[in-house]
């Protein structure tokens, strides 16, 4: 039990005091909680004599011991607006009598706490553990709202616990789990080295309307797959919508690689497609419920980083396509290797305890919940999917329900932050970066392995400071680094720069775009949606959002090769230029921060009550 819990197993009338009988005081482990053995007699692990104080704000428990007096205070929102966007505990203690005031002077206590003697026995509590260092002379809070309540230890997105859990348990789960992302990023890059080898095999080269359609192709499939990955992912669970994610790329991937037309290819491309539209929904949910709150953004990064070496394992692939006749072919066929392992190494992982739980089967979220976390988190963590439980998760959710009303605002955002993703002009870079890079007189291979590089390298940085500088932070550096980048494209297109300049300043500018976009804008959001949508509209309102970005992503691909012809590439990245700033202006005003916050407190904060 937590200590946030006490005031709902302590139901004393306010200002009643209670001795604790010296008789049913017992010697017992560190971890084990108050517990209630009749009306006026309690059992408190290591205090003898103990009296027990409920004043009258329900919140602030005092203990006097024969050690002296310690505080403790709890507080779940809303009870306090002005603590409503955290739920966590707090104990506070204070060094020669300092009074209980400063910022929760609203409290109102009117004791004084004395200095507490960290003794060897106080010492085994773990709450103690994390106040044993604590410097100052007058009254400390152990509490920030960026960082858990006491050091070392910490909330996750599947229960509070007073230490973290290890990420060993977790870790293979989200590394099977990526493969999706790798194969997401391999077909995402696949044409763009062979796209010109396809064109002349397959009979339409010279048509940039049929080189289009055979990049959007699969851009439309993904939107009919993400239209209904958010039903898929609620009717038959994440673990599955793995499976289904799997086998239309593997069916698709085999057709494309025996195509004899065009019509042939753009079937097993819009298969290939629908596998794509899944599997970015299905890995933000699983991401975000089975991982720990403290590592939920890193493990996030991975998904990045396999979608960046699909993107590389695609380039470096397809660079004998030119070469080689027919080799376009085998870059297809190699795409089946993973999707086939994803299939059946999936059926070992762990199915989402939150998913479990929201259909009503719990043992099995416990059960769930032991291959994740193992020992005293998983009783924590049913716990905190217990308190999230409003009673109303096996109500069918209609989509009316997402465009307006009370879950609007999270839609809105979730959908214009993709939008904006899109419209930076990032995955036109990606699909035609070779054609982009050739017209500047740059070898297309040496062009895409340093694109590669730039996005691996960004997604490693990624890494390393998504749980240390928060989503925001991200979100903001990375549009802002890819609107100046642009501008560096736009100077780069103008008569003012000629020659080599113009060429350093292209080839420059692109790499800095796919550098500055893997740092926030390409990871950040997936993980961010699926952390600030409610356990009951997660999968569907990840779907809507998922299906504005494919829609938008299609039409990028299907016309950033007749602009660039019919406007130029210095209006082009002018347009790109101004939705990152507008992105940018978007997300100050509406992105809240959810780094280390578990996903219930997010729900708090950001849904409005009925």
């Amino acid at each position: 039990m937590s200590i946030n819990n006490w005031h709902n197993q302590i139901d004393l009338p306010h200002t009643q005091t209670t001795r604790i009988n010296h008789q049913t005081v017992h010697r017992c482990s560190s971890a084990s909680p108050i517990s209630r053995r009749n009306r006026d007699s309690w059992s408190l692990p290591h205090f003898a004599s103990s009296t027990l104080h409920k004043p009258v704000n329900n919140n602030i428990y005092l203990i006097n011991t024969p050690m002296r007096t310690l505080a403790l205070l709890s507080l779940s929102p809303p009870s306090t607006e002005r603590f409503r966007n955290s739920r966590v505990d707090f104990l506070f203690f204070s060094r020669n009598g300092a009074k209980l005031d400063g910022d929760f002077a609203h409290c109102n206590p009117t004791a004084h706490v004395s200095h507490l003697p960290l003794t060897p026995l106080l010492l085994s509590l773990p709450l103690f553990k994390a106040l044993s260092s604590v410097p100052s002379p007058h009254f400390s809070p152990a509490f920030s709202l960026q960082k858990p309540c006491y050091s070392g230890h910490s909330q996750n997105g599947m229960g509070k616990e007073t230490a973290n859990p290890s990420c060993r348990r977790s870790l293979p789960h989200i590394l099977v789990a990526s493969l999706s992302s790798f194969l997401f990023g391999y077909h995402l890059g696949v044409v763009n080295e062979t796209l010109e080898s396809i064109s002349l095999d397959l009979g339409f080269s010279g048509s940039t309307l049929a080189e289009g359609l055979v990049v959007s192709t699969c851009l439309g499939g993904a939107f009919v797959g993400s239209l209904f990955s958010g039903w898929i992912a609620d009717g038959v669970g994440r673990r599955r919508g793995f499976q289904l994610c799997a086998l239309p790329m593997i069916i698709g991937a085999s057709i494309s690689a025996t195509a004899k037309d065009l019509g042939t290819m753009l079937l097993g491309r819009f298969l290939v497609g629908t596998g794509m539209g899944l599997g970015p929904s299905v890995a933000s949910l699983y991401v975000a419920e089975v991982s720990p709150a403290f590592v939920r953004g890193t493990y996030w990064s991975f998904t990045q980083i396999a979608t960046c070496l699909g993107l590389m394992g695609a380039l470096l692939i397809g660079i004998p396509a030119k070469e080689i006749v027919g080799w376009w072919r085998v870059c297809f066929w190699v795409s089946a290797i993973p999707a086939g392992v994803l299939a059946i190494f999936m059926e070992f992982c762990a199915e989402s305890p939150h998913w479990l739980f929201k259909k009503g089967r719990a043992a099995e979220a416990e059960a769930e919940f032991e291959k994740l976390l193992g020992g005293l988190h998983v009783k924590f963590a049913m716990a905190e999917l217990s308190k999230s439980n409003r009673g109303d998760e096996t109500e069918a959710v209609k989509l009316s329900e997402l465009l307006y009303g009370r879950y609007f605002r999270v839609v809105f955002i979730g959908s214009t932050l993709f939008a904006l993703q899109q419209l930076s002009g990032i995955n036109a870079i990606f699909y035609f970066s070779s054609t982009v890079f050739k017209s500047a007189g740059v070898p297309s291979g040496l062009a895409n392995i340093c694109v590669g590089i730039s996005n691996l390298s960004g997604s490693i940085l990624a890494t390393i400071l998504m749980d240390k500088l928060g989503r925001k932070v991200l979100l903001l550096g990375s549009f802002s680094g890819m609107a100046m980048s642009m501008g560096l494209q736009v100077i780069a297109a103008s008569s003012y720069v000629r020659d080599s300049g113009a060429l350093y300043l292209s080839v420059g500018g692109m790499l800095l775009v796919v550098l500055t976009f893997s740092l926030g804008a390409g990871p950040v959001p997936g993980i961010l949606l699926a952390e600030i949508f409610p356990n009951q509209i997660r999968a569907k309102a990840m779907a809507v959002c998922m299906s504005v970005h494919w829609v938008i992503n299609f039409f990028v691909g299907l016309l950033f090769l007749r602009l660039l012809e019919q406007v130029g590439p210095q209006v082009l990245y002018t347009i790109f230029a101004t939705f990152c700033f507008m992105a940018v202006a978007f997300v100050k005003r509406n992105v809240v921060e959810t780094k280390g916050k578990s996903l219930q407190e997010i729900e708090i904060a950001l849904l409005p009550a009925e």
